[in-house]
Parts: structure tokens; C-alpha cells; sequence
């Protein structure tokens, strides 16, 4: 004998489904633009609006956002990913190691305060 479950769970399974395929979507954005980088993305199905997290922003709970009104999100993914690493002062290529996040931390804990 087979559960049958409600139309809300095979709902909110398939929401989960496209919520997680959008982020890995994202994260292979930012991922190709800038190689070795610790970038995460989330993806909130609620208003459609990406919000781009970097272990440097961490300390200060800061986090990038695009609005779900954006017309050319992979743009502005890239571009907001090149704006924390800028901001951090690291190179937008490839990651060399991530001694250079140690080295980076300081700067990156000034340059993603709150205003």
C-alpha cells in the first residue's frame, strides 16, 4: 500500500525543485565569470529576487540583491559578484588560494559596513 499524499506536498516539492535548479543556475554564473571564488546564491520564489552571499561579507552580515524586477539578471549577477570582490580587494580572476581571503579579510570587514 502506497501513501498518497496531499496536492500542497507535490506543490511545495516542486517549488523546492525549481527553487534549488534557479540557485545552481546562478551560482555556475558567477562561478565561470570568477573561478575559485566562495560565492553563494539564494533565490526567493516569494518576489523572485536573488541575493549573492560571500564568506568575506559574512562578519558583517552584509549580502548583494538583485530585484526579481531585474530585466538582465546574469549581468547583474556578474556584475554585483565583481563589485564584492572589488570592494574586498581581490582579483576578479581565478583564485590563486584562499590564503588570499585571510589577506583580504581586514579590508573587506571596512568596505561592507553598514553606512
Amino acid at each position: 500500500m502506497s501513501l498518497i499524499l496531499p496536492p500542497h506536498v507535490h506543490a511545495a516539492r516542486a517549488a523546492a525543485k525549481l527553487k534549488a535548479h534557479i540557485e545552481a543556475w546562478a551560482r555556475d554564473v558567477i562561478w565561470k565569470e570568477y573561478p575559485g571564488h566562495l560565492f553563494s546564491v539564494e533565490f526567493s520564489l516569494f518576489d523572485r529576487s536573488y541575493q549573492i552571499n560571500h564568506p568575506l561579507m559574512a562578519s558583517n552580515k552584509a549580502s548583494m540583491f538583485i530585484p526579481g524586477t531585474c530585466d538582465n539578471v546574469e549581468a547583474e549577477l556578474k556584475r554585483l559578484a565583481g563589485e564584492v570582490l572589488e570592494r574586498a580587494n581581490l582579483p576578479r580572476k581565478a583564485l590563486e588560494s584562499y590564503q588570499q581571503y585571510d589577506d583580504a579579510q581586514a579590508t573587506a570587514k571596512e568596505a561592507f559596513k553598514c553606512r
